[in-house]
């Protein structure tokens, strides 16, 4: 049976190779945060935070083809998805470049962060960077090559925080935090194309009749997926706009700190559940659809078991350690952390796992849950603003809201197997 597979040393196995990177990733990143904590204020984490929210339009640079390219059996046709993958990242950042060039000034003086005029330049390439990166990563994973991804983790983050402690003990200023993103990307990016590139001395046959053809063949992404992803990246990351909308940049850099120290490991262990169990998820749907829901089943009871301990007590202890660690200017973001435990275990658990919704055709289901949660959560973060809420009151809000927004995710993601299962049985 299929769900023994997941059972088997070979899933566990691969699951440690990208987790295993994500876990010396997360480790870095928390050892090098009372440092950069140090280096830099809690307004200049904020102006980074909101150039990364700026930059979630980076997960449609390829309208989301990318996420087709592990689907095909053959791997030629692999590598015809990517060729129209980074086509269609190319345009796209024409087109993103220009809308900042237009907007750029007015999303300054709605967050309150005039600086960040200063570097659109550096967000074009990182918005070409990230696209690249998340190509080069679909293909490291139809190769199956789980320990090159967790190697380009390492030096993503290497890079990255080694140039921001480096440029930051000359000048600290948020610009050297951007410019660390910069250089992070791009050396996961060399690490992919190092692992890859022995694949493709066989290329097959590339014109513009067949990219035209893998682009309606997989038309689902760019029309479905492409729009869910956006708007679960603008649900995440419109909060940090709002935030500094209504409150200021510093508030932005105390949330960023708790998602850093809380929020970084849920989301890097599970970032490699994520890649492996879509993988086996789609062999499971191609061989034995009726085992989904069981292996879905048994990823989620995992997670919340892995999940529940390290979270809490990092909850209980949030403001006392986040002072003696980061210094005292950060002990609200300990307090942010402890109210958004909930949040992170739910997320935890079922995030990495949604991936399963484009595994079953479900796009159109992942989209209404998306808008969804985009609404839920503008509407608290604005409401808590209009009444003048203060900013702890606010984080409460936006975490209690998260964690409702999760649990109808896993409960939609059920009926959703269960559906497909039934059209199974009726062919």
């Amino acid at each position: 049976m299929l769900i023994q597979r997941f059972k088997r040393p070979g899933f566990l196995r691969d699951v440690f190779a990208v987790s295993s990177g994500s876990a010396v990733s997360q480790v870095l990143a928390i050892a090098a945060s009372p440092i950069l904590m140090r280096i830099y204020s809690p307004a200049e984490l904020g102006i980074q935070a909101i150039c990364i929210s700026i930059l979630f339009v980076g997960v449609i640079g390829s309208m989301r083809y990318n996420q087709a390219i592990p689907l095909p059996e053959k791997l030629d046709e692999s590598i015809r998805i990517a060729f129209l993958a980074l086509f269609v990242l190319a345009v796209m950042t024409i087109l993103v470049g220009f809308c900042l060039h237009l907007f750029i000034k007015d999303i300054a003086a709605f967050t309150k962060a005039p600086k960040i005029i200063e570097f659109i330049g550096l967000l074009i390439v990182i918005f070409l960077f990230i696209g690249t990166s998340e190509i080069l990563l679909s293909i490291t994973l139809r190769l199956k090559k789980f320990r090159r991804l967790g190697q380009a983790q390492i030096a993503q983050t290497l890079v990255q925080l080694g140039y921001q402690v480096i440029a930051g003990l000359n000048v600290p200023t948020a610009q050297s935090l951007v410019e660390g993103m910069l250089f992070g990307n791009l050396a996961a990016i060399i690490v992919y194309t190092l692992g890859i590139y022995a694949s493709f001395k066989l290329m097959p046959r590339i014109n513009l009749s067949e990219l035209r053809r893998v682009a309606v063949a997989y038309s689902k992404f760019p029309l479905l997926a492409s729009p869910s992803s956006l708007i679960n990246g603008a649900s995440i990351q419109a909060t940090p706009l709002l935030l500094a909308a209504f409150y200021s940049p510093e508030v932005v850099g105390l949330l960023a700190l708790a998602q850093r120290v809380i929020g970084l490991p849920v989301t890097t262990i599970g970032y490699g559940v994520s890649k492996v169990f879509f993988q086996r998820s789609a062999e499971v749907q191609n061989q034995t659809p009726a085992e989904l829901l069981a292996l879905y089943t048994k990823a989620a009871r995992a997670l919340l078991v892995i999940s529940i301990l390290p979270i809490t007590v990092l909850a209980l202890t949030g403001p006392q350690v986040f002072s003696i660690i980061f210094g005292e200017r950060w002990s609200d973001a300990g307090l942010y952390a402890s109210l958004l435990a909930p949040m992170f275990i739910s997320q935890f658990v079922v995030s990495p796992l949604s991936t399963i919704m484009a595994v079953i055709s479900a796009q159109k289901q992942q989209l209404m849950w998306d808008v969804t949660r985009l609404v839920a959560i503008g509407t608290t973060v604005f409401v808590a603003g209009q009444l003048n809420l203060d900013a702890v009151y606010c984080i409460a809000m936006y975490g209690a809201c998260m964690t409702l927004c999760y649990i109808w995710l896993y409960l939609l993601t059920r009926k959703q197997i269960l559906n497909k299962n039934k059209a199974h049985l009726t062919l």
